[in-house]
């Protein structure tokens, strides 16, 4: 549950004055869970959020509001907690997929949402924050297209890195 207002400046201020004190989720929460067998099989998970996300896409594909769309990808991608993964590729690439499919018909519009969503899930993931990079370079918004690859440039692997160089040799001069 988000905490904002007076409730996040009180609890700043209880952790300021040491009646509040946060835990490493790792050694509290996910590695018991691995160590005791009680976190639910990485394929399991992946798979059924893999068909989640193909259906909040469907979702969009109809028509649906994004509005109506997005608090159900976050509550999904809460399911993401305290998974253990070495990467996040295998979701990122299929987002990736997905939005490149849309792209490819003529729905931009479409392939952004879905970047979209998957930044909700995986806030800051370089290869989703790249495509919407180019997405937005492609439009003539290159403010916005700069910003985005400033801030997957330092993350991303060769080949974003090498779509990106592009994106930034094309950029207009100012």
């Amino acid at each position: 549950i988000p905490v904002a207002g007076p409730q996040a400046e009180s609890l700043v201020q209880a952790v300021n004055a040491g009646r509040l004190r946060f835990h490493n989720y790792f050694s509290m929460v996910a590695e018991p869970r691995l160590l005791f067998g009680l976190a639910a099989p990485q394929e399991d998970v992946l798979t059924a959020l893999g068909s989640a996300f193909v259906h909040l896409v469907g979702r969009l594909d109809q028509g649906e509001p994004p509005a109506n769309v997005a608090p159900d990808a976050m509550r999904l991608g809460r399911t993401l907690i305290g998974l253990p993964m070495d990467s996040f590729a295998r979701i990122a690439d299929a987002v990736g997929g997905m939005a490149w499919e849309r792209s490819a018909a003529g729905r931009r519009d479409l392939s952004r949402l879905v970047t979209q969503l998957g930044l909700a899930w995986l806030p800051g993931e370089p290869s989703l924050l790249a495509s919407l990079a180019g997405l937005d370079a492609d439009e003539g918004r290159w403010d916005e297209a700069l910003a985005l690859a400033k801030q997957a440039r330092p993350y991303a692997n060769k080949q974003w890195s090498d779509y990106l160089d592009a994106l930034f040799a094309r950029a207009p001069r100012s």
